[in-house]
């Protein structure tokens, strides 16, 4: 039942991000591009998942998301991200181990102070719903909830162009900063 209301809270935040009145490209400024550019991207990486003693697992994670460009230094970002941890239980199932797994999705912008270098720095700040299950049911209630993502990166592709980018960022529950956090690191395509 939690994943379902996950996972219809999630289409309906995609939903008024595609819907959203207003667009920034319709009165450009000196700064914009003359039309909104959206741009599709997908990453791989690693996933740590921290608490406040240190990095209590490891694990691989996959992104996909869009860019929509509206000014150059300046674009929204939607990602769904798919982690996969390994399980503090063992499966009952003749002592196998089984991974737990964490779906998000998340909405936010993203900043490039330099828009038009060959690499360009970014910061990304977003906010999003995630959830965590594994094969044995809910281990981690307190991992579940909104949360907040801040990420660091490079990429190489310029406004409007196909490029790759590398980032780290973490993700933490709102107002829970106690709790588990997850630290993603990403290697990834913009088309």
């Amino acid at each position: 039942m939690r994943t379902r209301r996950f996972v219809l809270s999630a289409i309906v935040a995609g939903l008024l991000v595609v819907i959203a009145p207003g667009n920034p490209a319709a009165d450009p400024g000196p700064d914009a591009p003359r039309r909104l550019n959206h741009r599709a991207f997908f990453a791989a990486g690693f996933t740590a998942r921290t608490t406040p003693a240190g990095v209590r697992e490891r694990g691989l994670g996959l992104d996909a998301g869009f860019e929509a460009e509206g000014w150059k230094r300046f674009s929204l970002v939607g990602r769904f991200e798919g982690t996969v941890l390994p399980a503090y239980q063992p499966l009952p199932i003749a002592g196998l181990s089984g991974a737990q797994w964490s779906l998000g999705f998340s909405v936010g912008g993203r900043f490039y102070p330099a828009p038009s270098a060959g690499v360009r720095p970014y910061s990304e700040a977003t906010i999003g719903l995630r959830t965590v299950e594994s094969p044995t049911g809910p281990l981690h209630a307190d991992a579940d909830g909104m949360c907040l993502t801040l990420r660091l990166g490079i990429a190489t592709n310029t406004a409007g162009r196909t490029g790759a980018f590398l980032d780290a960022g973490y993700q933490c529950i709102a107002g829970e900063y106690d709790r588990p956090a997850f630290v993603p690191i990403r290697f990834g395509l913009t088309f």
